[in-house]
């Protein structure tokens, strides 16, 4: 039996590409067309399915980080790693954008991605290095509690950061505990808990029996709650254009995505564990999502890849929804490359240092 769960690294990969589809969405206009066009509909009902990218990455680092042991050790090695890589991208594009635009590397402006970490230039980064050291004590407290202490903690978390939170958004307050709609180091603390929760005691048995149907009709039920009360505000006067009611990181139905989704990949099915092309691809695609994600974020490289290069027609056109997701995996495919490259120069540069 491998060490590493393949289905867990093939949904790693899968939430890296939902994160581009989510980008093409958002960042090219697409989610801002009017609600004449059935593209606009289109594009929120595949925004829906993809929304929980994001706690997808959260979830795991629980699964995959929580263990019974007793130690309070970091693998500082893994934080390292990680700034190297973001450091690597961050200047490297900086210094890309510096040459092509006849700009000083150095200037006041730039400053900031020196730092990326301290500068939050990626915000899910910023949160989740102080997530990582507090790893160890949310594993010793998940060893300490009883099962039912446990889960009165799940139950409290859902209540204050899910239900709360989203009550109070409604109602102009913006930082409610300072969970802000799930970007925060509040939310992904709770991501890395339900991971952790469920890599301990196992997932309910409804979402075992059916994990892909639940998260199906949870998308929907997502897409048709956002139709409905678009509806109705538009019967009001009230303008939504853009505007993404129901689709918070916190919210129980996106909360509930992520988490049907871990629970089927997760699976120790003989099709996930086998050795060849399957765990290869896995492998790959698990080694090259944080790269993918970082590469495509960029603040710099942003604007050149959704709007020099990604054609505007594509948002209003018949086949508007093809054409975008062909652009995602075209996107995908190109920062799948890059990280492939990279991470083999690192660990090539590491070897030799080893030598």
């Amino acid at each position: 039996m491998n060490s590493r769960n393949i289905g867990v690294d093939l949904l790693r990969g899968l939430a890296a590409f939902m994160v581009v589809i989510l980008h093409c969405l958002s960042f090219t206009g697409c989610l801002d067309l009017k609600t004449s066009y059935i593209n606009f509909h289109v594009y929120y009902l595949v925004n829906c399915f993809a929304f929980c990218a994001v706690n997808i990455f959260g979830l795991i680092s629980g699964y995959i980080g929580y263990t019974s042991e007793k130690k309070e050790e970091y693998h500082l090695s893994r934080i390292l790693h990680l700034y190297i890589t973001v450091l690597s991208y961050s200047l490297g594009i900086l210094a890309l954008y510096c040459i092509k635009n006849n700009v000083f590397i150095f200037s006041r402006g730039h400053i900031k991605y020196f730092t990326p970490f301290l500068s939050e230039t990626w915000w899910y980064l910023t949160d989740y290095v102080a997530v990582f050291f507090f790893m160890p004590y949310i594993n010793a407290l998940l060893n300490t509690l009883g099962k039912e202490m446990a889960k009165r903690m799940l139950y409290l978390i859902v209540i204050l950061f899910s239900i709360c939170s989203i009550i109070a958004r409604f109602l102009g307050n913006e930082s409610f505990f300072g969970v802000k709609g799930g970007y925060s180091m509040v939310w992904l603390l709770s991501l890395y808990y339900y991971g952790a929760y469920f890599k301990k005691y196992g997932f309910p048995k409804l979402i075992e029996r059916y994990p892909i149907r639940i998260y199906c009709a949870v998308s929907i039920f997502s897409w048709l709650g956002y139709e409905f009360i678009r509806f109705m505000l538009e019967k009001w006067g009230v303008d939504v254009t853009g505007r993404l009611y129901l689709l918070y990181y916190v919210s129980i139905p996106v909360l509930l995505q992520g988490v049907t989704l871990l629970c089927f990949f997760s699976r120790e099915r003989e099709a996930f564990r086998t050795e060849g092309v399957i765990g290869d691809i896995s492998k790959l695609m698990a080694m090259t999502s944080f790269g993918v994600f970082i590469a495509h974020t960029h603040p710099l490289a942003k604007g050149i890849l959704f709007k020099r290069f990604f054609p505007q027609d594509y948002a209003t056109s018949s086949l508007g929804i093809v054409k975008v997701l062909g652009y995602a995996i075209v996107l995908y495919l190109l920062c799948f490359c890059v990280e492939y490259g990279r991470n083999r120069i690192y660990r090539k540069v590491l070897l030799r240092r080893k030598k």
